[in-house]
């Protein structure tokens, strides 16, 4: 197709399905109408008329089935393209074979001009509303007008051959213009999936601390609320702890910024690595300052993991851009308790109130 390499195959799998569903489900009541109204203009009741009208009622109701396998298997995104297309294509065939049949017929002379009319704009509507695959796009156009174009080249009607020549030309054009829908529909889709992504790419950055990848303060307050009234619902634990660097400005003005910068980024990957757990959210909030949103962790757990942070970090060396550096760090830890904290704020100011008293009681330890 020369669009380039497909960034995200199962999105544009299921982009082609779901679309191509969506403008099958009404469709088939179409077939319905036209050779109903082929049967009128020919005066025929018959049963054969029937047959063929019950069985484009049928076929209509097929396209509405694959909705049926949808549901039971929501993921299988090529079953359901593959069987809206064999509905389809199968759709297609019966028109161009019935319309074949009207077309040599006796019974049906006064119908020819209805009959090429409908099928020019089945087929027309056939390429531009399914050029999801080139393959089944251009088999449905032959099924549509291949048994009708043989119908006119083996009847003797005055004009016949010319009205022959005259569907080859739009066949011809068909075959062109699907090649261009097939071209511009996954164009389309390569430009919804690029908007997506950028979409989703702006999102994340939107929540994600720039220099050390983890939370930022907005997304921290707002898990943290989240999370809030998911404990007091639940009835469950919850944890916080705020963390500051000590003495980081030293290591600014000792060895500049850029190792200031490397020292972040340590220390937040030391906090990935400390509080993994389900649910669990490191967070820098700014500057030297971080934080740990910890649900179903009780008090004594979450005393536990604070303090062994503190003494690891303490004990360990950060080897940064060449240059040796040890950073403690001070924790504030704080319990939810909803009768005390009204919201996340209070709890924040809580837990704020208990990392002062850690700086202030000498640095490099945990307080509650």
């Amino acid at each position: 197709m020369g669009l380039g390499p497909d960034p995200d195959p199962q999105a544009r799998i299921a982009q082609e399905a779901t679309d191509a569903y969506e403008r099958s489900r009404i469709g088939g009541l179409f077939f319905v109408a036209t050779w109903g109204l082929i049967c009128v203009a020919a005066g025929q009741n018959g049963l054969r008329e029937w047959v063929i009208a019950l069985t484009f009622l049928a076929l209509a109701g097929a396209r509405l089935a694959v909705g049926q396998l949808i549901r039971r298997q929501p993921q299988a995104y090529a079953r359901h393209l593959a069987a809206t297309m064999l509905v389809m294509i199968v759709t297609m065939l019966v028109w161009g074979c019935a319309t074949a049949f009207a077309l040599v017929h006796p019974d049906y002379a006064a119908t020819p001009s209805v009959i090429l009319f409908a099928t020019s704009a089945f087929t027309t509507a056939y390429v531009h509303s399914y050029p999801m695959r080139r393959g089944p796009a251009l088999a449905g156009l032959l099924a549509g007008y291949g048994p009708p174009w043989l119908a006119l080249l083996l009847t003797h009607r005055p004009g016949a051959v010319a009205i022959a020549v005259g569907v080859s030309i739009h066949f011809a054009y068909l075959v062109l213009a699907s090649r261009r829908a097939h071209f511009e529909y996954h164009r389309s889709i390569d430009l919804e999936q690029e908007l997506r992504a950028q979409r989703d790419l702006f999102s994340r950055r939107s929540r994600i601390d720039g220099l050390t990848g983890l939370a930022n303060r907005s997304e921290f307050n707002e898990r943290l609320a989240e999370t809030m009234v998911q404990s007091e619902r639940t009835g469950s634990a919850l944890s916080l702890l705020i963390l500051d660097l000590d003495h980081f400005k030293a290591v600014n003005d000792k060895h500049g910024h850029a190792v200031g910068d490397a020292c972040l980024i340590a220390v937040a990957k030391r906090l990935r690595n400390g509080f993994p757990g389900p649910g669990e959210v490191t967070a820098r909030l700014g500057g030297e300052e971080f934080a740990v949103i910890l649900p179903g962790c009780d008090h004594a757990a979450t005393g536990r993991r604070a303090q062994a942070f503190c003494s690891e970090l303490a004990a360990s060396v950060l080897a940064l851009d060449g240059v040796d550096v040890r950073i403690t760090v001070s924790i504030g830890l704080g319990i939810f308790q909803p009768g005390l904290h009204a919201d996340a704020d209070a709890l924040y100011r809580a837990v704020d109130g208990a990392l002062y008293r850690a700086k202030g009681d000498g640095r490099n330890r945990v307080s509650e």
